[in-house]
Order: structure tokens, then C-alpha cells, then sequence
């Protein structure tokens, strides 16, 4: 029989004890001093059991017994381990694929949702044959995998372990996702600084009619109904023409197909704006909807106040809103006042106190997005409902972004795709900004246990995963000092 162990540090040689019963130790195991790794040890019995354990020795004395493993030595030992194993994510399931193994006469597959499965820890699915889809997986949960031969002499050892994350499809899109009734806010930055809400319906052509239009100096005029249009690709993007319509207009729908993030602005350009869209669905909200929240908020001001914000705070059951945190370029802040939000049955979000604030919330009633702000000092808010518990494979996944950053007197926008590992590690599949920059280099996102986004690299990056895990909102200062926010959905 093989005995094998990783190294200890400090140890100057190791001790292996065994029997034939399990439960072996230092006092009742048959000793084998000053081994190395790997150990054959002969003599057995075959068809008998062995069970054993390994200790570390130096000259302060031998360390405890290691866990216990066993075997059975036969004339024929078992077949090798497969090679060649891979694992290929599905919808709901994985696809596990190895290469044959000589005198197999069948195959074991484990699996696990964490790292380091074996036989004893893995859940079982016996007499597989190579490829086997595995079904019943959890979409967007990183599962591990490995692989055994067998045959009249027993199972062989574990394969390497390999892994997946089964995914839904990408979702396709088609002009009808467009037609129905949208809400939308302008967050206007630079030299146009302020803020637009409107309602607005989609026809099945992509013609729009604002039925409804405020902004931030008053005006109320919509444009001419039908005079822009939006069209979608089956990737989702969204395009805007027509004689009221910006060319410059860029938007990305989610895979939920209930939102449309973009911007707006040319390279260059003196002034860029981040638009948001919430579809209306027939869900209703209440007031309830609202009461005893914790929450994040993270924002940046256009204007005079050029800055970033975010924070925490809670609702009362009167909605009424409490500030417990508050932070800005300049450091940790007193906590400003809060107000007395509402929600209308169509999802609008108010507050009593500011005439100003209108925020558009999201169908799953978490996370809120908002302007607000008058005399040349303008507001986009994104407060995210907390209370969610999350761990650091939850930013696994493909998000599209879109940042602005807002300094006077050329502001700028970016916008792309990034792809993020189970353990935080991401790249850019696609980047896009005003200044016709290259894409940034790989990136890191931890994601603590409350929900919170760092990054190693940059101090001053602070955001909030949402409550249901498809929306991620930060806000930093760049390497230039410039102050943003960016808005990232799946």
C-alpha cells in the first residue's frame, strides 16, 4: 500500500501507524518511523483492510495523528485515476467528460459545491460513462467535480478536480421586449447639469410618446410623440434615432428584461448624461414596501457639488428615513437628515421633505434609483435595501456597466462588459469610453458577507451588491481625482 501526506512545516521526519481496524494511533498502530512521502508498505494481507495515520516529528516532539485513511491492497490493485477530466456548464446542469482508463470496467462521478471533493465528501452518482450531464444543478453556483474507475479490484483513487458554473441562457432580445409602458430619469452632468424624469410608451415599431416629462428648470414640453424611436439588437443594445432622438444615446437591457441603463453624450463632449429606465410591469408597491428598511445609498452630485456620497440609513414603519453613515471624498461625514419617502402603486419613490427627489423602483422592490437637487446642485442616488447574506462566488458572472464621472469642465462616461470569477477576479470583454481610452487592466471585486464591494487596488471604491445579486453599484475617485459612479446589472 501507498501512504502519501503533504509536507508540515517545522517537521524533520514523519511517523505512519496502521492496523487493521479503524480507529488507529499512536498507541495501538504498528509503527513505521522516519518515513518520507510516499511510503509503500509491504507485508499486507490481501483483501484486508488497512487503515492508517501519519504523524510529524521534530525535536520538540510528535505532532498529533493526521485523519485517518484506509485501503484494501489486493493481487490486482485497482485501476488507475482517469485523466483527461473536464467539466462544461450548462443550463441547470454540467457536462463531465474523461478519457478511458485500461481494465475500467466502470466509472464513479463525486461533485460538490465547494472546493476538494472526494468520495467520502461528494454526493455519489455510480456506473457513469464518459460524457455525463449532471442535472438538477443551481444556475450561478460554481459546482466541483471528480471521477473514479472500478472494477473487480476495486475503485481507484479521485480524478484531478475540475469545475463549473451552470448559467441560464443569455437572454435574446427582440423589438417587443421594448413595446409597453417605461419610466425613466436623466442625470445630466457638466455643463448641461441637472436632471429630466419622464413616462413614456413603446410602440411594437420602437416609436416612443412621452406622456409625461419634468425637468430640473422646469420645463414640462415632451417631444413630439414619435418623433424618436429606439430599436434593440438580440444582444440587447439599444439604439435611439428620429428628429428628437440622440445618436449618442447608448443603452444596454437587462437579462430581466425590465431595465434599460445607458448614456448619453458625444466623445468629448462638454456635457454626458446617465439614463435609467424601469418598465412597468402591473406589479404593485405600497407603503410597506418601503418600512423598516436598512439600506445603502451611493451617489454623485452634478453642478457645484461635483462629488460622490454614500452611506447607510433605515425606515421607520412611517417610512420616515434615519442617516446612520455617511461618506465623501473628504472622509467620513456627520449624517445629513433624512426624510419621509413614499412609494406611488406604479413604483414611484418620493420624498415629503424634497420636492425634487424622484426615484424609480425596481420590480423586486430592492434597490431605488433617484434624482433630486435644484440651483445648480443635482443628485443621482442609487439606494440598495440590505439584509441579504452573500458570499464572494455571488459576483461570479457577466455584468454590463455603465460609469459617469462628473468634473467640470469636461465630465465623461464609460461604459462595456465585464466578466467575474467565483473568487473576484475580472476582466473586461468589451470597453468603451468618451476619451477613446483603452480598456483597463484586470481587476479584483471582494465581496464581504453583508454585501459590500472593495477593491484591493483602489481605496477609494466603495458599493453594494443588491439584495437579489443582479445589480452592483460603486462609487471611487480615479487616478486623475475624478469622482464617479458606476452602475453595473446582469
Amino acid at each position: 500500500m501507498t501512504v502519501s501526506w503533504d509536507a508540515a512545516a517545522g517537521a524533520t521526519s514523519y511517523n505512519i501507524y496502521y492496523r487493521t481496524a479503524a480507529g488507529v494511533t499512536k498507541t495501538n498502530g504498528t509503527p513505521i518511523t522516519g518515513a518520507t512521502s510516499p511510503r509503500v508498505v509491504t507485508g499486507l494481507t490481501n483483501g484486508t483492510a488497512y487503515y492508517f495515520v501519519v504523524t510529524a516529528v521534530n525535536a520538540n516532539g510528535e505532532s498529533a495523528e493526521s485523519f485517518e485513511v484506509s485501503a484494501t491492497p489486493a493481487a490486482t490493485p485497482p485501476p488507475a485515476a482517469p485523466g483527461g477530466v473536464s467539466a462544461t456548464p450548462g443550463d441547470g446542469q454540467a457536462s463531465v467528460s474523461w478519457s478511458a482508463v485500461t481494465g475500467a470496467t466502470s466509472y464513479n462521478l463525486y461533485w460538490a459545491t465547494s472546493s476538494g471533493v472526494t468520495k467520502t465528501t461528494g454526493t455519489k452518482i455510480p456506473g457513469v460513462t464518459s460524457p455525463r450531464v449532471v442535472t438538477g444543478l443551481a444556475n450561478g453556483t460554481k459546482h466541483y467535480f471528480v471521477v473514479t474507475a472500478v472494477n473487480a479490484n476495486g475503485e481507484s483513487t479521485e480524478s484531478s478536480e475540475v469545475s463549473a458554473t451552470p448559467v441560464a441562457p443569455a437572454a435574446t432580445f427582440s423589438q417587443a421586449d421594448l413595446t409597453g409602458n417605461w419610466d425613466g430619469i436623466f442625470f445630466d452632468t457638466g455643463s448641461g447639469s441637472g436632471w429630466v424624469r419622464v413616462v413614456a410608451t413603446i410602440n411594437s415599431s420602437g416609436g416612443i410618446t412621452v406622456t409625461s416629462l419634468l425637468d430640473s428648470a422646469g420645463g414640462t414640453t415632451p417631444p413630439p410623440a414619435g418623433s424618436i424611436t429606439w430599436t434593440i439588437s438580440a444582444a440587447g443594445v439599444v439604439s435611439e434615432s428620429g428628429p428628437s432622438g440622440s445618436a449618442s444615446f447608448y443603452g444596454q437591457m437587462s437579462s430581466n428584461k425590465l431595465l434599460v441603463i445607458g448614456k448619453e453624450g458625444a466623445a468629448g463632449s462638454s456635457s454626458a448624461t446617465l439614463r435609467v429606465f424601469r418598465k412597468r410591469t402591473g406589479t404593485a408597491f405600497s407603503s410597506a414596501d418601503l418600512a423598516n428598511k436598512t439600506f445603502k445609498f451611493h451617489g454623485l452630485r452634478s453642478g457645484t457639488d461635483n462629488a460622490w456620497s454614500w452611506g447607510a440609513g433605515t425606515t421607520n414603519a412611517s417610512n420616515v428615513v434615519t442617516i446612520t453613515e455617511e461618506w465623501t471624498p473628504s472622509g467620513q461625514q456627520p449624517p445629513g437628515s433624512g426624510g419621509t419617502l413614499s412609494v406611488s402603486s406604479a413604483g414611484i419613490v418620493t420624498d415629503s421633505t424634497d420636492s425634487t427627489s424622484y426615484g424609480l423602483m425596481t420590480d423586486d422592490k430592492k434597490v431605488i434609483f433617484m434624482i433630486n437637487g435644484g440651483s445648480n446642485n443635482y443628485g443621482l442616488i442609487v439606494i440598495t435595501i440590505t439584509g441579504q447574506n452573500y458570499t464572494q462566488s455571488d459576483y461570479e458572472g457577466i455584468f454590463n456597466f455603465f460609469a459617469i464621472r462628473n468634473n467640470v469642465p469636461n465630465p465623461g462616461w464609460s461604459y462595456g462588459v465585464a466578466s467575474v470569477d467565483a473568487a473576484g477576479n475580472g476582466t473586461y470583454l468589451s470597453y468603451t469610453d468618451s476619451g477613446g481610452g483603452a480598456a483597463p487592466g484586470a481587476f479584483q471585486r471582494v465581496l464581504s458577507a453583508i454585501g459590500v464591494v472593495t477593491d484591493p487596488a483602489d481605496a477609494t471604491a466603495h458599493g453594494q451588491m443588491s439584495y437579489n445579486k443582479d445589480i452592483t453599484v460603486r462609487t471611487n475617485t480615479n487616478a486623475a481625482g475624478r469622482y464617479g459612479i458606476v452602475i453595473g446589472f446582469k
